[in-house]
């Protein structure tokens, strides 16, 4: 992946059609002078927005009412003539003005089995609306055969358009009236969870194979994206319609600043360019008047680099069209910091030796994630069988997806040497090594677990905030670790003590907590998606200690560094050379929002690398400085003298 663009601009314009003098500031010496001035390569622009409407005279659709020109070609020249590329926005899910002409195309939500329409009846029209509220609507018949015709008309107004980003389209599943009609006629049962997602994910198959095909008509080297495909799902087969990855995660109002680590681990498979999309707001988006110090940008864009990744940040423009100045110094100082650096980070790829099976359940990913960004272990995506090549400790999560092909692969892996770490009901499937599951006497909550080994609680029960699975694995060979105490009794409306969990029983459970055999542990609770709910440092003890006995081989070691510290190893063969990033920043949680403002400086951080290259040399890039290094029982060990948000040390051979 050449990464020829790596620094982009997604420009919102979400606008009231009651706001007068759309695009009547529109400059183009003051836009182009904005983009140049902030290192931008790329900017998405609006053919349409959430309210509705068009910024171009369209006929397949509806122009802005107070839009007197072609605001979106003028804008499209201006990038061109200074080498930017102008990617073309079109929203599916969110389109007022569609929503209110035609109800019917409304989706409706398989769970609430509620129409997603948010109209606004008289009596409420004064009072203030909520953030984010727009309705949503199903991009299938006639609905789908209208932005089909607004794709054509902008494929042939601005051809060749350089790439189409279509936004909002995988919320669902649906069960409005043409899904259902649907799904009945194809055999399938619209009350049935797993029916309606199985539609739906045709539905949008459909969806992107169709526009997909006018794009690539007109311009067969154009960029085609539909949002939330790689952060709304985990699916090979929807991942593989995208052109390139855009991870929309904002960390400051939702996600982590960890969630973008696991989509590009992710996505990584697929050979893609892949960019983090954050935002320069302070909250969200659309926020007029919000900005992100600059700093906490600098730090996003750092971590989106450490993990060979480019990066775009998300803008609104004024309805006037005018660029934001503060905006724009501020991603200028940001990206200015990614110019220098960036030939170091990206096209390297990912030193890992752990492997990692995707869970069903994103809370499982997001625990496991966190577990091992905190143990400073890298780690990869396990999809297909090629994929175990070189895995030292392979974790199947809580719920682990495991496809037929993986799970033989799985176990010829297991017979050649391969450590397991699995949890929750991962093993309950055709790859199980011998433990079963039993059905429970009573449903359960919660219970306590007292392990075999320390782990800083002195023998006292630890709460496990979701009960444990009733297992054994004795008739495999497996022995049984860790005491389950359950509770007196499931708490329920009338039948509870005290504030919350009722107390432990002190007499142990028949079932255990942890079976282990030959480099196979099997916890029976959902371990990480209690980690990433609770976070409790004596759970993540508990996990550690399994870990650590499995897994002996990090290529990394950095002494005495905080958990909320990340470190990343990347590789670049052509140019001989590795780059360890380390990162740190403390969050700050507002009432509303996290804020980045704190960045500590650290000094004589000592590294160790287990690596198979001979090592020449240690070198800081951000400073150019040599740096010392030795071997020691074959790890090259150095310090880092100095460093603060963001250290970027090269290791050649």
């Amino acid at each position: 992946m050449s990464y020829e663009i790596s620094k982009k601009i997604h420009l919102d314009f979400h606008t009231s059609p009651d706001i007068e003098g759309i695009g009547s500031k529109f400059d183009k010496t003051q836009f182009q002078n904005a983009l140049k001035e902030a290192n931008v390569q790329s900017i998405t622009l609006f053919a349409k927005c959430h309210h509705g409407y068009t910024y171009y005279p369209s006929k397949a659709g509806t122009m802005h009412p107070h839009l007197g020109f072609d605001l979106l070609g003028e804008q499209i020249k201006a990038a061109h003539e200074i080498g930017v590329t102008a990617p073309i926005y079109i929203p599916v899910g969110w389109s007022h003005l569609d929503s209110e002409k035609h109800p019917e195309w409304c989706a409706v939500d398989f769970y609430t089995k509620k129409k997603q329409y948010y109209g606004c009846d008289k009596e409420n029209a004064n009072k203030p609306r909520p953030e984010t509220l727009w309705s949503l609507l199903c991009p299938t018949g006639e609905y789908l055969s209208e932005l089909e015709a607004l794709t054509e008309e902008i494929c042939e107004r601005y051809d060749p358009v350089d790439g189409m980003f279509f936004d909002i389209c995988f919320f669902g599943p649906c069960v409005c009236d043409r899904c259902k009609a649907e799904m009945r006629k194809e055999g399938l049962n619209p009350e049935n969870e797993a029916d309606a997602k199985k539609h739906f994910k045709k539905t949008r198959i459909d969806m992107m194979t169709r526009l997909s095909q006018i794009v690539k008509k007109h311009n067969a080297n154009a960029s085609v994206f539909f949002n939330g495909s790689c952060t709304e799902n985990n699916d090979p087969e929807i991942l593989n319609y995208q052109s390139h990855f855009e991870i929309e995660v904002l960390p400051t109002v939702y996600g982590t600043f960890d969630e973008t680590d696991f989509h590009c681990r992710k996505l990584e498979g697929f050979g893609k360019e892949i960019f983090g999309m954050t935002a320069r707001f302070q909250h969200s988006w659309g926020e007029f008047g919000g900005y992100k110090d600059r700093n906490a940008l600098k730090y996003e864009i750092a971590n989106s680099l450490s993990l060979g990744a480019g990066v775009c940040v998300g803008d609104h423009c004024h309805p006037n069209g005018k660029m934001d100045a503060a905006t724009y110094e501020n991603v200028g100082y940001a990206y200015s910091y990614m110019k220098g650096i960036e030939k170091y980070c990206l096209g390297t790829k990912r030193v890992a030796n752990v492997g990692v099976v995707i869970a069903e359940k994103q809370e499982a990913n997001s625990g496991v994630n966190t577990f091992l960004l905190e143990k400073h272990v890298d780690y990869k995506i396990v999809f297909k069988p090629c994929d175990l090549e070189g895995v030292k400790l392979l974790i199947l999560p809580d719920n682990a997806i495991i496809p037929d092909e993986l799970s033989s692969a799985i176990n010829d892996y297991v017979k050649n040497g391969g450590a397991i770490l699995a949890s929750g009901s991962s093993l309950s499937g055709k790859l199980n090594f011998g433990i079963e599951y039993f059905p429970q006497e009573e449903e359960r909550y919660v219970d306590y677990i007292v392990p075999d080994f320390d782990i800083g609680l002195y023998g006292s029960p630890l709460l496990m905030n979701i009960a444990a699975y009733k297992t054994s694995g004795e008739k495999a060979g497996f022995t049984a670790h860790t005491a389950i105490y359950e509770p007196y009794f499931t708490r329920t409306n009338g039948h509870f003590s005290g504030h919350k969990n009722t107390p432990y029983r002190e007499e142990k459970s028949s079932t255990a907590g942890m079976w282990k055999k030959n480099g196979i542990t099997f916890f029976a609770h959902d371990i990480f998606t209690i980690y990433n709910r609770f976070g409790s440092s004596y759970l993540r003890n508990y996990i550690s200690a399994e870990f650590d006995e499995l897994y002996t081989e990090n290529p990394v070691e950095i002494k005495n560094f905080s958990v909320v510290g990340r470190v990343r190893l990347r590789k670049n063969e052509e140019n001989r050379f590795y780059a360890l990033h380390l990162l740190y920043a403390s969050q700050c949680k507002r009432q509303n929002c996290y804020t980045l403002e704190d960045f500590p400086e650290f000094y004589n951080t000592e590294v160790k690398l287990r690596l198979p290259e001979h090592i020449t040399s240690v070198e800081n890039a951000l400073t150019g400085e040599k740096i010392n290094y030795k071997t020691v029982n074959g790890k090259t060990v150095f310090v880092i003298p100095e460093w603060q948000m963001h250290a970027l040390i090269l290791i050649k051979w």
